[in-house]
């Protein structure tokens, strides 16, 4: 390949970081846009006007922000691109899911901290465009959970308290991010406090057309619904083998594993030191009767 060849083909990349090349003959850099330079200090940064970049491919929006996640602590996005990604934000809207998906599945996939990921995106209005749903849940009152947290940052709590071996861990982290998605719209404030009554019903409604928005298959949409609509279980290692099996049956054999992981990311959502050993006891006996029963035998 030319090097002028070379030259337009940095141009069509995204950031500067992506468009170094190496050369193995001479054990040099070919960099046409500071990339080095850039990946030094540990910025992502459009190459050229950054407008025009965004309009020539609007996914670019959020791939800059899932990268920062990717990449990891220290890593930010240059101010001019965060401005541009803020000001055309909308038109993310614009994306189909298909695309969308590539872009999100790294970020279930890929991202250590997720967390991380979504304060960008709520910084430049990408979840305007793409999960308005979550916009809702800042300032809504956790403080049963701990004083002076509010909706948002607990799921963001239970979303980075997975582990990133887990099996299970797009499908787990969809859920924990989703999970509670339905509480904004069930909050009742009486004299007896505030509840959120029947949220996981609502959620699991919620949770479909999200996923379809972002690409996500029916058996993954099915999958993360039927775990948000029973993360409210209430069972421990106390209760008999007979209420254990229908736990069990109504979680599915395949499912229920995740759906206790579920509640540990829950109550690690707290943000306090709070022990799991319940939920673990539980997944002790759970199983026991896993190793007892054939898959046949569940109804």
């Amino acid at each position: 390949i030319a090097f002028d060849e070379l030259e337009d083909d940095a141009k069509s990349r995204d950031f500067t970081i992506n468009s170094l090349y190496y050369n193995p003959l001479t054990n040099s850099w070919i960099d046409y846009f500071g990339g080095q330079e850039d990946c030094k200090n540990k910025i992502i940064k459009f190459i050229g006007n950054p407008q025009d970049n965004i309009l020539s491919s609007k996914i670019r929006l959020l791939r800059g922000p899932v990268l920062c996640g990717i990449l990891g602590k220290g890593w930010t996005l240059d101010y001019q691109t965060m401005v541009a990604i803020k000001d055309y934000s909308l038109k993310l809207m614009a994306v189909q899911p298909q695309v969308l998906y590539k872009e999100v599945t790294k970020l279930f996939r890929r991202v250590q901290k997720a967390s991380r990921v979504f304060n960008i995106l709520r910084q430049t209005n990408i979840l305007t465009a793409i999960f308005p749903e979550l916009i809702l849940t800042i300032g809504v009152d956790q403080s049963n959970k701990r004083d002076h947290l509010d909706l948002y940052t607990h799921i963001m709590y239970a979303l980075d308290s997975i582990n990133m071996d887990s099996s299970n861990l797009e499908l787990l982290r969809l859920s924990a991010l989703l999970h509670d998605i339905g509480k904004p719209q069930t909050e009742v404030i009486s004299e007896k406090g505030r509840h959120f009554f029947n949220h996981e019903v609502v959620g699991k409604q919620m949770s479909t057309p999200i996923l379809r928005r972002w690409g996500y298959s029916k058996e993954i949409q099915q999958k993360v619904g039927h775990l948000i609509e029973n993360h409210l279980f209430n069972l421990t290692a106390s209760h008999s083998k007979s209420t254990i099996k229908k736990f069990i049956s109504r979680a599915t054999p395949d499912l229920v594993h995740t759906l206790l992981d579920l509640r540990v990311a829950d109550i690690m959502g707290a943000g306090i030191s709070k022990s799991t050993f319940p939920v673990e006891s539980l997944r002790r006996k759970v199983n026991n009767e896993l190793m007892k029963t054939s898959p046949k035998d569940f109804k």
